[in-house]
């Protein structure tokens, strides 16, 4: 299964980043499987003529960057404590679109540079939107002094049917506490939200929303404090 993910936010005062699931503050999944061993030496082969021609002009590689479309402008205009497109041809950095260098770590298998929501208001009109699918992969990042409020939003695709295990796919968590993900055959959920509030006495929630397998929808968690107030999902 491979879940990708089209970009992934954090508003300022409240904000923390998606394991796993983004092209601005999301990711989803998307149906290919990746081939990690001619991929990832081809992709060891190139960054090393990178680094080659970086020692020849005597100057670092320029970040290539998204266009920002209307939605990302949006976004940045928020100033959010994190913004990751994940729109990258490679890894294994995340960039924070922000320029607040609050930079993620991809890890694991994953596809980079495919196509993601089809919406000119990520990248602007006659440019695809990228975002990157992870087949068993994640992406990590550290912030730090990071407040107790906060929220999380991203886009995400997934394609695995939630009949095959426990849980389908995790698409956010920080650390041992909040993790937010799509239910499997452990509850009687399958194929909905599944939100673990870490210590609070309800334990563990699920949504009421079927998520559609192979289409992007955006989801928003909000934690306030000791309450999580809000987790929602809509179709793209």
């Amino acid at each position: 299964m491979v879940r990708s993910m089209k970009q992934a936010s954090l508003p300022a005062e409240r904000g923390r980043s998606p394991s796993g699931a983004g092209s601005e503050a999301a990711a989803a999944a998307s149906g290919a499987a990746c081939k990690p061993k001619g991929r990832f030496s081809a992709r060891r082969k190139t960054e090393a003529v990178l680094r080659l021609l970086e020692k020849v002009a005597g100057r670092a590689r320029r970040e290539p960057a998204d266009a920002p479309g209307a939605y990302a402008k949006t976004v940045l205009a928020s100033k959010p404590l994190a913004y990751w497109r994940l729109g990258e041809f490679g890894g294994p950095r995340a960039v924070d679109a922000t320029g607040g260098g609050n930079h993620g770590l991809y890890e694991g298998p994953a596809a980079f540079y495919l196509p993601g929501p089809a919406w000119p208001a990520f990248s602007g009109a006659g440019c695809v939107n990228r975002a990157v699918h992870f087949a068993g992969g994640r992406m990590k990042a550290v912030l730090k002094d990071l407040p107790k409020s906060y929220s999380v939003q991203m886009w995400f695709w997934n394609g695995l049917r939630p009949d095959l295990r426990a849980v389908t796919g995790w698409l956010f968590s920080r650390g041992k506490g909040d993790r937010l993900g799509i239910d499997g055959t452990r509850g009687k959920a399958p194929g909905k939200l599944l939100l673990s509030v870490g210590d609070s006495p309800g334990g563990i929630v699920t949504g009421r929303t079927l998520i559609k397998i192979r289409a992007w929808h955006h989801v928003v968690f909000v934690r306030d404090g000791d309450i999580w107030t809000s987790a929602g999902v809509t179709a793209g």
